[in-house]
């Protein structure tokens, strides 16, 4: 592991965390964050029919195209991978534009029978596949993360947002409701995510979550953890938004290899998150899986309990 940390920090591992309010530039294919350009987006979300089936589901898209999906049928089992709900997604052109006089950006597929679109607007997206066969609403649960990486002896830079929602509507025609997020990535000229340092070489978790109350209240929260001391938590309790780069983390493991439990420590915050679902998988490479994050210091008992949790061990994938 010695030589992908010493890589990790050569890239630079600092991280610059702060709470923000996305306005519609904030969403938009042309904006410039830091002297970064803007370079992809990921829908996900995790819903629940009122009878407990269970379903997963990510769209990504990029400045003209789309080629990241996911959709599952969700197993309580997590010793196996979750079967696919759709067999085939859109791939493919997609139109990413402003609508003209409003504070609203659409992505869209081309026209076809696998058609996705996603209307944005600040804090609220309208999010459909499969010509509304997944028709759903997510709204921002409170203020969205904003990530900053400087660069270190290699100067690459980073900037990332990610905002947690409620999430209802319907799949298939059945109600749902659950949870999801919109998450964002800029990058330099010519480096596109899945070539940036963050994905090659930073990040082995990353976890997002949200548990709801029964008095209606709600806390949530974005972990992420990697090679040459590469941490940082957001945590929104109350709504009041707290950062720590002051985390530790614990793994057990399951006999198939996959992360059963975690016993994290993000500052003064004690959390045990237990795997429910395996979602999917890119054999040698990356898993997707979802389960409960539970903050224990927390005397109330969450009646709805949400994560998505991207697990990239390294060692496999980077060298």
């Amino acid at each position: 592991m010695g030589k992908i940390d010493d890589i990790a920090a050569a890239y630079g591992t600092q991280t610059i965390i702060t709470p923000f309010t996305p306005v519609i530039e904030d969403y938009l294919r042309t904006t410039v964050r830091c002297g970064l350009g803007w370079d992809a987006a990921w829908f996900y979300a995790i819903v629940q029919t009122k009878k407990g089936k269970r379903y997963g589901l990510t769209r990504g898209y990029e400045k003209a195209s789309s080629s990241n999906f996911m959709s599952c049928n969700m197993l309580d089992d997590p010793s196996e991978i979750s079967p696919r709900l759709f067999k085939r997604m859109y791939v493919g052109f997609c139109f990413h534009e402003k609508v003209k006089d409003k504070d609203m950006v659409i992505a869209q597929s081309a026209p076809s029978k696998h058609h996705f679109k996603v209307v944005i607007e600040p804090q609220r997206f309208h999010w459909q596949e499969e010509n509304g066969e997944v028709d759903l609403h997510l709204t921002a649960l409170g203020p969205a993360m904003r990530l900053f990486s400087p660069g270190g002896k290699i100067n690459e830079e980073t900037y990332y947002t990610s905002e947690l929602c409620a999430v209802t509507g319907t799949v298939m025609g059945e109600e749902v409701s659950g949870f999801g997020g919109m998450d964002q990535a800029w990058l330099p000229h010519g480096i596109a995510w899945t070539q940036c340092k963050t994905y090659l070489y930073h990040e082995s978790y990353w976890l997002v979550f949200a548990n709801r109350y029964e008095d209606e209240t709600t806390d949530y929260g974005i972990v992420g953890c990697g090679p040459g001391g590469w941490n940082l938590s957001y945590y929104v309790q109350n709504g009041v938004p707290v950062t720590s780069h002051d985390n530790e983390f614990r793994n057990t493991y399951a006999e198939a290899g996959y992360p059963s439990e975690l016993d994290i420590r993000l500052g003064a915050n004690h959390f045990k998150w237990t795997a429910d679902c395996r979602l999917n998988e890119i054999k040698g490479h990356v898993q997707w899986m979802s389960g409960r994050m539970i903050n224990l210091g927390e005397k109330k008992v969450p009646i709805a309990s949400y994560s998505q949790f991207e697990y990239r061990p390294f060692g496999q994938f980077q060298q």
